[in-house]
Order: structure tokens, then C-alpha cells, then sequence
């Protein structure tokens, strides 16, 4: 297909989809928000209070990833998304991150519904930029990059981490196993699980479920948030002393 009338498509798409409906969702640095996806069609995700959307971080597998582009090929400064497991009611989580640095959580659940329009509302961009300064709330900043180093398998080999593989039960629901664990230059370590659902009922799982694993829980992050009988998930723990 053309290049240009590819990118045409994508804007006209973008804008029909934002007059039928726009999804606005109030973000927050480092926070965890709920937003909804087509199940076959693209969802287009923007910023608004004229920030833009810089990257995508999802693990592999997990979604189709379109950064938005105009006629002569500029960056928009949004993006086009589709997951690849298109079940309604699935649902996952994956990172967004804008021009200035702020990182957001985004918990996506599939619904067969046409496409629309994600908006993405952040606080003030001046104070954004100041919040993610790298003098600003290190320890947060440190957290967000371990979880987001395990999820996406290390690309910058930033951190040390060793194969483990051992099973260790949690849940009678589940079979669980640690994976892999974790560690950085500081004072945070971290741990990959696989969960598996074993009984013959979708689970709903939670952050809140696994702070109680350890006493010195510091984040969680888990991949699918409803998981069928017989499906897995992958969860992310950072451990660590409380600041």
C-alpha cells in the first residue's frame, strides 16, 4: 500500500474514530489506570493537554503497536494499537511513556467494540518534566526500570539476573512458579513468576493479591489480569526496605 495514503487512512481513522467516541482517562506518573481496547479494530492512543506520546512498552506477543505518523511522515505524536489475543474480557497491562519521560501503567481490558479514541490526561506538563527529572523520587524512578527491565527481557542489560525455575505453591487455584530473579546496584531485587490456573474458572488477579507475598513488597505488575482455566501470566514483584 502507498506509504502516503497508508498514513492518510490512519489520520482519517483517527479522526472518525474520536467523533464517534473518545475514552479520557486521568494518568499519573508512575500511577496505574484502566483503559478499554477493540478487540479487532485499532484503538488509537493520544495525549492530551498537548503532550505526546512517545513510546509503547509491551511485552511480546501482547499487542500490535502503530506509531502514528502524518502525510510527509512526521511523528503525531499518538499511536495505533490492536491486541493480538483479541478475547473479549482479556485483560493486560503494558507502559506508555510521553516526550517528557512519565511513564504511565495502562490495565487494558479487550471488548468487542469498534475503534475509538484512548486520550490520555496528565497533570501539568511543566510539573511532568519536573517530576521526571532524574533528581526526582529516584526510588520510584528505580522501580519503574526493574519492572520494566523484566518485562521486556533486559534490552539494556542494566541489571543481573539468574534462572530459577522452581515451583512453589501460593494458591491452591494456581500453579506457581518463580522464574527468575532479579537484582540492581542498589537496594531493590526483584522476581519473575509464571502463574497457571488450575481450576476450571477465570481468575480475576489483582496487585493487591501478591503485596502480601513478602513482607518488604515494594511494586507489583502482572501481565493478565483475568486468566482462563489452563492460561498463564507472568508477574512482576520488586522487593526492598521502605524509603
Amino acid at each position: 500500500m502507498n506509504p502516503i495514503r497508508s498514513a492518510i487512512a490512519i489520520l482519517l481513522l483517527a479522526i472518525a474514530a474520536e467523533a464517534v467516541s473518545a475514552e479520557e482517562v486521568a494518568v499519573r506518573d508512575g500511577a496505574t489506570a484502566r483503559i478499554t481496547l477493540s478487540a479487532h479494530e485499532l484503538t488509537r492512543i493520544a495525549m492530551t493537554s498537548g503532550v505526546k506520546l512517545a513510546r509503547i512498552l509491551a511485552p511480546d506477543g501482547q499487542l500490535e503497536v502503530r506509531p502514528g505518523t502524518g502525510a510527509d511522515g512526521e511523528d503525531t505524536g499518538d499511536a495505533f494499537v490492536r491486541p493480538v489475543d483479541p478475547t473479549p474480557d482479556r485483560a493486560f497491562s503494558f507502559f506508555v511513556r510521553d516526550e517528557h519521560g512519565a511513564t504511565y501503567t495502562l490495565v487494558a481490558t479487550v471488548e468487542d467494540r469498534p475503534s475509538h479514541t484512548v486520550l490520555l490526561k496528565p497533570g501539568d506538563p511543566v510539573s511532568l518534566r519536573e517530576a521526571s527529572s532524574d533528581a526526582a523520587e529516584p526510588t520510584v524512578r528505580r522501580i519503574k526500570a526493574l519492572v520494566r527491565a523484566m518485562a521486556l527481557g533486559d534490552p539494556e542489560r542494566k541489571f543481573g539476573h539468574t534462572a530459577v525455575g522452581k515451583r512453589i505453591p501460593v494458591w491452591r487455584q494456581t500453579a506457581s512458579v518463580l522464574d527468575e530473579t532479579w537484582t540492581t546496584s542498589a537496594d531493590l531485587k526483584g522476581e519473575t513468576w509464571t502463574f497457571r490456573n488450575t481450576t476450571a474458572d477465570t481468575l480475576r488477579l489483582d496487585e493487591t493479591q501478591f503485596t502480601g507475598l513478602y513482607a518488604d513488597t515494594r511494586a507489583v505488575a502482572i501481565e493478565r489480569l483475568a486468566l482462563p482455566p489452563g492460561t498463564t501470566t507472568r508477574v512482576f514483584i520488586v522487593r526492598g526496605p521502605q524509603p
